[in-house]
Formats: C-alpha cells, sequence, structure tokens
C-alpha cells in the first residue's frame, strides 16, 4: 500500500503500515545524508501522480 509519509518533507513510499512506511521513509533520507523524523504516514488512497519514493 502506498503511504504518504511527513516531516519536514513529504514522501510517498510503499509499506504494509504507518509504522513501517515512517521507517522506510528515515532510512531513505538516512541513506542520502539526511537526518529527518517522519512525524505523520497516511494510506495514499489514490496516487495523485506520485511514485514511490517521490519527495516534495
Amino acid at each position: 500500500m502506498l503511504y504518504i509519509v511527513k516531516g519536514m518533507f513529504q514522501m510517498a513510499v510503499e509499506a504494509n503500515a504507518a509504522p513501517e512506511a515512517k521507517h522506510t521513509a528515515e532510512r531513505i533520507l538516512r541513506n542520502d545524508g539526511i537526518k529527518a523524523i517522519a512525524l505523520e504516514a497516511t494510506e495514499n488512497n489514490s496516487d495523485n501522480g506520485r511514485k514511490r519514493g517521490d519527495v516534495k
């Protein structure tokens, strides 16, 4: 399922549950050298043109 994860960033990630989505987004950013904390993860019922890993 696609989740929109928000913090000081907004990212679409694929995960099975919200906590997993938050951890995935933090890991993606950390691997790029960015230290960030995910504050919220919500299910995205439509993709709104977003693809997994997109950052806004």
